[in-house]
């Protein structure tokens, strides 16, 4: 043999050691490679247990998209928006138990994430949400990655840009997430408003040069740290948009007078917001499957609305905004025998909102809200196919508008279901729920805005709470690749907020 032979020989002959590497993020446990032989889609006792294929992780680029190539019957995924929304309402997301934002979800690698959690029943810690998706991912323990990504449009001005950079140091992992965003397209665009008055007026509006222009920019940060027993985050950012509506060129017409008026359709239109935010998040597990959570999130935002239409006089609305938002939320978590457990969950919302108004009708609105609620959620199992949630709690809601007297209600809150599983492919749910909500300074304000000619808008210092009641059934089926829901639900509303056009002066 002679000796190139030889060599190869050899080299044929030795175990070489091959490392594939699509990263630099190194695994803190080495994983054999598990094939799944059952359903992709399995009804637990409280949740639905999704493990997408690698043809939904193929064709996805985000957490939300991937849950929208699964196909849950009755969700509908929002991926522009970043909105999921279920039979229940719009789903609250959370990774590996700790809640997320839409950004976090946005930035997931369908590679990292090992299933979803859909809740369509929630109880313990996620009790006061109406449903949840709960993102399980990989913990990386050393590593990380940094990914830009861009989009351009051609024919107009549109882009999406980001950068996310994830890094891993021990029980130690911190997040950057920095971005900007322009759209600037020219369109063309028609409308047809009609005004029911005791005279009928119809208002047809044209545009056919415009000039319209959206502009936001964002940076946010987050530094975590998870053990065995404690989770802890820290998350700020700020976000900055800006945007431009303007009709440069077009015609309206007003119908219904002696004789029909006609002007040139000219509108400016500027909004700006400058918005820094906050969240901490804090866990801590005890022995015996005792938990303690809590969480701050918080936001100010500068809002400036701006918006001038000339029609055979000038209508202007000006306006600048304050807002503040802060919502507290800590529950504890009590195990009982047989899988049963009771959670004991406080929430409050803080929310403080001033209105300049410098348009047509100058005027100061402030508006301040307080709504504190106290939740028991009870869980009683009997094996996997019966479950039983009773959620009995209190709302006490104040608010005051400026130049008003301070407005109280002390309302009860209940929240019950009942799950029944046949199979594990099936389940039957009944809800019943009986809550209020509270009115938002656009709505009880007592500012006034000249819209155009015919249209004044103005708020309802004097609206009352609103009380909510809402029984519900459902019936999914989960079998294979296929699944099925059938759903239905009734809402009522007493006190509902909602439009109402008056003639000016009308009682």
């Amino acid at each position: 043999m002679d000796k190139a032979k030889m060599i190869c020989v050899a080299l044929c002959a030795m175990p070489l050691p091959v490392a594939a590497q699509t990263d630099s993020v190194s695994k803190g446990v080495h994983l054999q490679e598990v094939v799944v032989a059952g359903d992709m889609v399995k009804r637990e006792v409280d949740y639905i247990n999704c493990i997408p294929t690698p043809k939904q992780r193929k064709h996805a680029h985000s957490g939300f998209e991937l849950v929208r190539n699964m196909m849950l019957a009755g969700v509908s995924v929002d991926a522009g928006n970043g909105v999921i929304t279920t039979p229940a309402g719009i789903a609250t997301l959370y990774i590996n138990g700790s809640k997320a934002s839409v950004r976090e979800i946005t930035t997931l690698r369908p590679k990292d994430i090992l299933r979803v959690e859909y809740y369509d029943m929630p109880t313990g810690k996620y009790a006061n949400d109406k449903a949840v998706m709960n993102y399980i991912v990989r913990n990386y323990t050393s590593g990380g990655y940094t990914q830009v990504d861009a989009m351009q449009g051609v024919g107009y001005l549109k882009g999406d840009y980001n950068l996310i950079s994830k890094y891993s140091l021990g029980h130690y992992n911190v997040n950057l997430w920095a971005g900007s965003s322009v759209q600037n397209p020219k369109v063309y665009s028609e409308s047809t408003t009609d005004y029911l008055l005791d005279n009928p007026i119809r208002k047809q509006e044209s545009s056919y040069d415009t000039d319209l222009k959206a502009v936001g920019r964002y940076v946010d940060a987050s530094i975590s740290r998870r053990t065995e027993r404690t989770t802890w985050m820290l998350r700020g950012g700020i976000e900055v948009s800006t945007s431009r509506d303007d009709v440069l060129k077009g015609s309206l017409v007003y119908t219904g007078y002696t004789a029909p008026l006609v002007f040139a359709n000219n509108v400016l239109e500027r909004d700006k917001t400058v918005k820094p935010s906050l969240f901490l998040y804090y866990n801590r597990n005890f022995k015996g499957g005792k938990s303690f959570e809590c969480s701050l999130n918080g936001y100010y935002a500068r809002n400036t609305y701006k918006r001038n239409t000339l029609e055979d006089r000038a209508f202007v609305s000006d306006v600048n905004e304050d807002y503040t938002y802060l919502n507290f939320h800590t529950s504890y978590m009590l195990p009982l025998p047989k899988e049963n457990n009771l959670t004991f969950s406080l929430i409050e919302f803080l929310k403080i909102s001033q209105d300049e108004y410098r348009g047509s009708s100058p005027s100061l609105q402030h508006l301040r809200t307080s709504e504190s609620l106290f939740f028991v959620d009870y869980t009683k199992r009997w094996g996997r196919k019966l479950m039983l949630v009773v959620r009995p709690g209190v709302s006490f809601l104040a608010y005051k508008l400026r130049g008003e007297q301070q407005v109280t209600h002390f309302a009860p809150r209940f929240h019950t279901m009942f799950s029944w599983s046949p199979a594990k492919q099936q389940a039957l749910q009944l809800f019943f729920a009986l809550g209020n909500t509270f009115p938002t300074l656009n709505t009880v304000n007592a500012a006034e805005q000249q819209i155009d000619r015919v249209l004044v808008r103005r708020g309802n210092p004097t609206m009352d709470n609103s009380t909510l009641l809402g029984p519900a059934l459902t019936y999914t089926l989960n079998f294979k690749k296929w699944s099925a829901l059938l759903s239905a639900n009734y809402e009522y509303m007493s006190n509902a907020i909602a439009n109402v056009y008056l003639r000016d002066n009308d009682s």
